[in-house]
């Protein structure tokens, strides 16, 4: 559970005294830069050890188990103090009541979107990704898919200067809600667990995590919420053979 800091261009190593919302001790986590100042890390799996005393012999048992971590930590790398950020899963048209699956040996990657100006008429601030999707306010207000999804994060007392009551009224409602952005975050793939401790199989689905900023400081200081939205992409059957979506992997690598 402890953090190196490793400077190439002075070849020099250290430890430093590390804060916040610590993660355990994790094996094949995956980390990924968010901003200029801070690191997103998510997956993983702890071994903890259980302890059984037989009455009878005198003898005490040990057993390794693996728990997977389905929780991500934020590192702000100047003031090496971690935060967590739950991962809440979105609904979608196929799944009603989807659920997030922890993971371990998974690719991971920032995505950097043009942010928008809140003043300029059907854009939205929030990232781009809904940019693309809603190419002016009328296409927003016949198909917003979101907006079951920010309600539920209005429920959780995100702030907001406004009141949610329709979907029509989605794009105003994120632009004064998240009027400092949201940072995203792709993961695909890596080992999920089965029934039995040691029994995993790899993944081949695509979830993308999106982190809301809170407030914004001096020198790239962010405020990010403690919790986000995860959602996961349309894509095949397990069990479906298709030519333009990558079957199932771990430990694999991803860039952009």
């Amino acid at each position: 559970s402890e953090l190196y800091v490793f400077s190439s261009k002075s070849n020099y190593i250290r430890k430093p005294r590390i804060t916040g919302h610590i993660p355990p001790p994790l094996l094949c986590m995956t980390g990924s830069k968010l901003t200029e100042r801070h690191i997103f890390y998510y997956g993983g799996l702890e071994i903890r050890t259980e302890t059984l005393f037989d009455e009878d012999t005198g003898k005490f048992y040990l057993k390794k188990r693996a728990f997977l971590n389905n929780t991500g930590y934020i590192l702000d790398t100047m003031t090496y103090k971690f935060s967590k950020v739950e991962l809440v899963a979105q609904p979608t048209e196929f799944t009603a009541y989807p659920s997030t699956v922890p993971r371990f040996g998974h690719s991971q990657v920032s995505v950097k979107f043009k942010s928008q100006n809140s003043t300029e008429s059907g854009k939205c601030l929030v990232c781009g990704s809904l940019d693309s999707e809603f190419n002016n306010a009328d296409e927003a207000k016949s198909s917003s898919p979101s907006a079951a999804s920010y309600q539920q994060m209005e429920d959780m007392k995100y702030p907001s200067t406004t009141t949610f009551t329709s979907d029509n009224n989605i794009l105003e409602k994120i632009s004064t809600s998240y009027i400092n952005g949201v940072y995203t975050i792709f993961i695909m793939g890596g080992y999920r667990q089965m029934g039995a401790d040691d029994d995993y199989e790899t993944l081949r689905d695509i979830w993308k995590v999106e982190v809301p900023v809170i407030s914004r400081g001096k020198r790239n200081y962010f405020k990010f919420a403690d919790t986000a939205l995860a959602t996961m992409l349309p894509g095949v059957p397990d069990d479906a053979e298709c030519e333009t979506w990558p079957q199932r992997r771990a430990f694999h690598a991803c860039n952009i």
